[in-house]
């Protein structure tokens, strides 16, 4: 596979690599563990002590769960500066171009239809049972905007951090080959369920307890490491890098992405 400069950070030409890209990654993914850890405890006491039922819902869901979101959003607001470091000012820079809204909108059926093959061929061979009753159809009738409002955000933000991001960090710094493989384990590593969250839930929290949050979030996924998880989400990865590079934009992957997120939100009602 040939380099294409399309994806090469830093005005370096097809011949010249560097590895400036991953370490000001690095610094931004440490930046991030670093600003989670100061902030999500007293972000987790402030909600549990708000009447609001959807603080109080937040609460519950774990002092690492609220870790986890400060991360993503801190990495997603520091990405300007990185693309800014990188030599990129523009949105289209990076292969974004929102006018074309029937592109991404066919590559959202695209990923729809994908997501569909896969679920039904898992459920057959786990003998998965599918739910379809009154309750349930209402159940999905209600979340249903919820869901494609949250598939389409997952979808355009996540391309822009692993793709429009990542993988230009690896692309400039190796091999295409290499750089696709990388980026995408990545990818796999930090959408792994993190099983250690419990035993820092479980505890007392106060101020200083994000950084009890760290050791999990860092190592957590090789407590209970589950290979066909892991592999499952390195190939989507690897398929997201080839459809990003194939077609020199992330409009195709954001779409692809989004309609695979959505079918797994659908799933997630009448698959049990």
């Amino acid at each position: 596979m040939k380099r294409d400069k399309t994806f090469i950070l830093f005005g370096l030409d097809k011949g010249e690599h560097s590895p400036r890209g991953i370490f000001c990654l690095l610094v931004l993914f440490l930046g991030a563990l670093f600003i989670a850890a100061v902030l999500s405890g007293p972000i987790y006491l402030l909600l549990s002590n708000m009447d609001s039922s959807v603080a109080q819902r937040m609460a519950r869901r774990g002092i690492c769960k609220i870790y986890d979101r400060i991360m993503l959003v801190t990495a997603l607001i520091s990405l300007p500066f990185f693309f800014k470091k990188c030599g990129l000012k523009k949105l289209s820079e990076i292969g974004c171009n929102f006018r074309n809204s029937k592109l991404i909108l066919r590559w959202i059926g695209i990923g729809l239809l994908f997501a569909t093959m896969v679920a039904g061929i898992e459920a057959l061979i786990n003998g998965t049972n599918v739910t379809c009753n009154p309750e349930t159809l209402c159940l999905f009738v209600r979340k249903f905007p919820k869901f494609v409002l949250s598939s389409i955000v997952v979808g355009i933000f996540e391309e822009i951090l692993f793709r429009g991001a990542i993988l230009r960090a690896f692309y400039t710094a190796c091999n295409p080959a290499l750089a696709i493989i990388a980026s995408s384990m990545f990818f796999a590593y930090v959408h792994i369920k993190i099983p250690l969250a419990a035993k820092v839930n479980g505890e007392n929290i106060g101020i200083l307890s994000g950084f009890r949050c760290i050791i999990p979030m860092l190592f957590g996924f090789l407590y209970e490491f589950k290979i066909f998880q892991f592999a499952k989400l390195t190939l989507f990865g690897i398929m997201l890098s080839m459809i990003a590079l194939k077609n020199r934009s992330l409009n195709q992957a954001m779409g692809f992405h989004s309609g695979t997120v959505l079918m797994l939100f659908i799933a997630s009602v009448f698959i049990r």
